[in-house]
């Protein structure tokens, strides 16, 4: 855990070195060009900087330069015909926010906000002076897509997998306390604040995913793309599955083979097992139990065992359909990935502690 935290460190000491460099050389270079308000410069290089991928950055880039005509027509026709100032700026930035969000580039606001007060403040709409805005414009918007350049791939991916690793780590501690609660050796417990812990390290796995796909996706890292969703989906399904075992409590000592394949089911999470194989050990386990006489079991317990095993039964539905959406590299790289040995006893032995 200390390791990941420091790596996410670097990664926001990095950030901030770009956007602290950056915006600095953009007001230098405006300033060395003899181009008008510099800090406009460096606030477009900031705020350009900060969407951190190389996708994102050149989609904006795009949206910027389209938005300035936008706020140049809306300047020119407002701000020479309307006051007091104040009135004048108003009326420009309820337009520039209607026409810009209705179009969903809500992320060119802060930069048309910046050229709008420019041009409420010059009262210049000489073509040389939108030209020259302009080229303030294009300063900071070169400088931040060369910085965006530079990504820390290696480590994001690094971040990305031992995240997975955690949540992995939180559904197979699930599977555990599930597989005790039927054998007996502990009470069932409902407890949201596994659920939201869970949500949380999925949540974090989401947003790393997401940036590492704006970067870089390789195609053998397709697996990733919607691995945290899965995680939290079947981590839901056991959370309600607790929640109905603490409610009807039942102790089998292990036998009937339930707490066995909640066991392999639980391997399974970082080993690799075949869903069609988990789903035929269910299937066979289900017509055991409903054809038992009766004479090994009460009544109360065949129940809540056949809905364990049917709650399970979706559990593996959701990965057999999540295996079927990847492509056949995907699905190879997802099986090569998924060994014990990904699981690290530090990583294990660190969240027990916690």
């Amino acid at each position: 855990m200390q390791a990941f935290e420091s790596r996410k460190l670097k990664m926001n000491l990095l950030e901030a070195l770009k956007i602290g460099l950056g915006a600095a050389t953009a007001v230098v270079l405006c300033t060395f060009l003899g181009l008008p308000h510099p800090a406009s410069a460096g606030t477009v290089a900031l705020l350009t900087i900060m969407v951190q991928t190389r996708k994102q950055t050149v989609s904006l880039i795009y949206k910027r330069l389209i938005s300035y005509l936008f706020a140049v027509g809306l300047s020119w026709l407002i701000f020479p015909h309307v006051s007091p100032a104040f009135a004048a700026y108003g009326l420009y930035l309820f337009l520039i926010v209607f026409i810009l969000w209705t179009i969903g580039w809500k992320d060119t606001l802060s930069v048309n906000a910046v050229f709008g007060t420019v041009f409420l403040l010059g009262q210049n709409f000489s073509m040389q002076n939108i030209f020259l805005e302009f080229c303030v414009l294009l300063v900071g918007i070169v400088i931040a897509f060369v910085l965006n350049l530079y990504q820390p791939d290696r480590t994001i991916a690094s971040l990305v997998y031992e995240q997975i690793c955690l949540v992995e780590i939180d559904l197979r501690a699930a599977l555990d306390e599930l597989a005790d609660s039927i054998s007996g050796t502990r009470k069932a417990n409902v407890n949201s604040r596994t659920l939201s812990h869970m949500l949380e390290d999925a949540q974090k796995g989401r947003d790393l995913i997401h940036k590492y796909t704006q970067n870089k996706l390789l195609a053998k890292d397709e697996w990733v793309l919607f691995y945290m969703e899965l995680c939290f989906a079947q981590h839901a399904l056991l959370h309600v599955l607790a929640g109905q075992i603490e409610a009807n409590p039942v102790d089998t000592h292990g036998n009937f083979g339930v707490v066995h394949y909640i066991e392999q089911l639980a391997n399974s999470v970082s080993d690799y097992v075949s869903p069609e194989d988990l789903l035929a050990a269910n299937q066979e386990l289900i017509e055991k139990i409903e054809s038992d006489p009766l004479e090994n079991m009460t009544p109360r317990t065949q129940r809540v065992l056949l809905v364990v095993l049917y709650t399970l039964q979706d559990f593996v539905y959701l990965k057999k359909k999540y295996m079927e959406n990847l492509s056949e590299q995907g699905r190879k790289e997802f099986i090569a990935r998924h060994h014990l040995q990904l699981e690290p006893k530090e990583m294990r032995a660190s969240r027990a502690q916690a």
